[in-house]
């Protein structure tokens, strides 16, 4: 089968794209950028099937034509090749001792007690965005929100997150060509690498109760993270435990602002906003795939054979609109209540920021709907741009009126010993977890 340049936004309509494919051809080869020739599956069941057959691999090096640059790549950037070693990156039994080790610091619990914190953090940031009236919500909310979050979470110190948060920008900015985006990429990783090596350093002299701190001293029967698995590990919650959040507070708000009639339902009935996320998961995919899989051995799917060690995409944003899978699957509906989809990945190695993506999501859109619930947006869709990230779907910008301004209630909740005033609190348990997340990061 002759591979084809794997370009979905020249077709027009990516969506009706990816419908063609899955009535026409729900198996291609196709020349991924920055990845190599591989194969790229659309169907729901296609799709799912891959992400927890055994037969597929995330290990790179079980590629037939590993990458030079990416994850498992000879000339890969030493902080690149450190994260091709983490969990994400890895098959059992290598997962499970990650996994292990991990579940007992960064859980769902953990993430849920974060909530009074992002609580007082929002309404500041909503605050100042108001002061402008029409501001890019995602340069003033929705990236530096997620950002703050992380670098709390993680325990980077105050006087470090401003540096720290240039350099993340630095990486994340990806609008350029994949050339371009690896020419800033190449100086940019030591720094992050040196600030990494550095920060667990401090952890290691003046230690404390964040992420950081409790990942060096985390053990299970006498086990324990590396150096070199400390410093993948946390680039890995960096990315997981950020990306995913940045893209769906964008992308969710753009939706709602685009189905005007889903928007007023979800002002009007704000006790929809859970499930409202998992839509806004599902129909707006933040993550357009996952971490490419590497077949063991020959495998069949939809008719087409795969060869050992052939790279495949498992397309989870042509899964989440599968019609077969999903009544009127190309609708927004904040009212379904389908949990299905494959937003997040499935299984093992379901994303890691999963909850966290949920409850950032969820606070940010509910608090930037009460303050300012006329929101509309201030320039044509058609102009808006997407960014050329592999992998990730989101605006690079997200022009937005907020309009006029109504104070929330607030409320005094205790936090580490301080008050934090919180718009509305809601408690987000371990009830909230997907049967997919549950004993998996």
């Amino acid at each position: 089968m002759k591979a084809v340049r794997w370009d979905p936004s020249s077709h027009g309509d990516t969506y009706a794209y990816y419908a063609d494919l899955r009535r026409n051809s729900p198996v291609i080869r196709a020349k991924i950028p920055t990845r190599g020739t591989g194969w790229v599956v659309t169907r729901y069941d296609d799709v799912l099937q891959v992400l927890k057959d055994a037969r597929f691999s995330n290990d790179a090096r079980h590629s037939s034509n590993p990458p030079l640059f990416g994850f498992g790549g000879r000339y890969a950037p030493r902080l690149i090749k450190l994260v091709g070693n983490a969990m994400i990156s890895v098959d059992d039994p290598a997962h499970a001792r990650l996994r292990r080790l991990v579940s007992k610091v960064f859980t769902p619990r953990s993430v849920a007690d974060m909530e009074p914190w992002i609580h007082g953090i929002v309404g500041p940031m909503l605050d100042a965005a108001g002061r402008q009236g029409t501001v890019d919500l995602m340069d003033v909310y929705a990236l530096p929100l997620p950002l703050q979050v992380i670098s709390e979470m993680l325990g980077i110190p105050e006087a470090q997150r401003l540096a720290f948060h240039h350099q993340v920008v630095r990486l994340i900015e990806v609008n350029d060509q994949p050339i371009r985006r690896a020419i800033r990429w190449l100086p940019a990783m030591p720094k992050l690498l040196k600030f990494f090596e550095d920060l667990i350093e401090l952890r290691r002299r003046e230690p404390d109760d964040k992420l950081i701190t409790r990942l060096i001293a985390v053990e299970e029967e006498g086990d324990h993270l590396s150096r070199d698995e400390l410093i993948g590990m946390i680039f890995l919650l960096l990315f997981a435990g950020h990306e995913t959040s940045v893209n769906l507070i964008g992308n969710g708000l753009l939706a709602l602002l685009e189905h005007p009639d889903q928007l007023a339902l979800l002002k009007a009935k704000p006790d929809l906003m859970d499930n409202a996320v998992e839509e806004l998961l599902r129909y707006t995919n933040p993550v357009e795939y996952g971490t490419m899989r590497f077949a063991l051995e020959e495998v069949t799917i939809a008719g087409v054979t795969i060869a050992k060690g052939d790279m495949v995409m498992a397309l989870q944003a042509s899964a989440n609109r599968d019609e077969t899978a999903f009544v009127n699957a190309d609708k927004l509906d904040v009212t379904r209540n389908d949990k299905r989809h494959l937003a997040l990945g499935f299984g093992l190695h379901y994303c890691l920021g999963a909850s966290l993506a949920r409850l950032e999501t969820r606070i940010a859109l509910n608090a930037l709907l009460q303050r300012f619930p006329d929101v509309s947006l201030a320039a044509p869709i058609e102009t808006l741009r997407w960014r050329q990230s592999s992998g990730l779907r989101g605006v690079v910008a997200l022009p937005v009126t907020l309009g006029r301004a109504v104070q929330p209630l607030k409320h005094t909740i205790a936090v580490a010993g301080a008050t934090c005033p919180m718009d509305k609190p809601t408690h987000i348990g371990d009830e909230h977890v997907l049967a997919s997340e549950r004993g998996h990061v």
